[in-house]
């Protein structure tokens, strides 16, 4: 797996782990499903929680190196 496609799994499950997303990975990670577990407003708010985004844009605990 690519350096860049390892980092955006990592991403994603980190998404995954704090309830925003669904991943599901069948075979390649390139082939896997993403889906939104939030509603609209709920989206909204979060992009508007400057201190929220921040902890998870910071947060490369879940990347592997």
């Amino acid at each position: 797996m690519a350096t860049e496609e390892t980092a955006l799994v990592g991403l994603v499950q980190l998404l995954e782990s704090r309830g925003m997303v669904a991943y599901t990975a069948k075979g390649a990670p390139r082939y896997a499903r993403v889906t939104l577990r939030l509603d609209e407003k709920e989206v909204e708010m979060a992009l508007q929680d400057k201190t929220l985004l921040a902890s998870i844009l910071d947060d490369v605990s879940c990347l592997a190196s």
